[in-house]
Formats: structure tokens, sequence, C-alpha cells
């Protein structure tokens, strides 16, 4: 699944910098998988 996703964070950045800095391999693909598991539009 590919999907890109546009939007704003409000609140909850170190989450999103967890993810950011989370391991990658030589592909540049995360070494464990990254979910967002809550997400709330406004």
């Amino acid at each position: 699944m590919n999907h890109i996703i546009f939007g704003k964070v409000t609140a909850g950045y170190d989450v999103v910098q967890k993810i950011e800095n989370a391991p990658a391999d030589a592909q540049d693909k995360p070494v464990t998988p990254q979910k967002i598991i809550k997400a709330y539009l406004k």
C-alpha cells in the first residue's frame, strides 16, 4: 500500500519525530513498520 497523506500536525509532534527518526534499511524503508493507529480530522 502506498498512499501519500497531506495534513498538519497540531499536537503530538514528538511522535512524528520518532517516526521520522526510525531506523531504515539501505533502501530507506523503515526496519520495523511505522503505523498511525489514530488520526483525527478537524
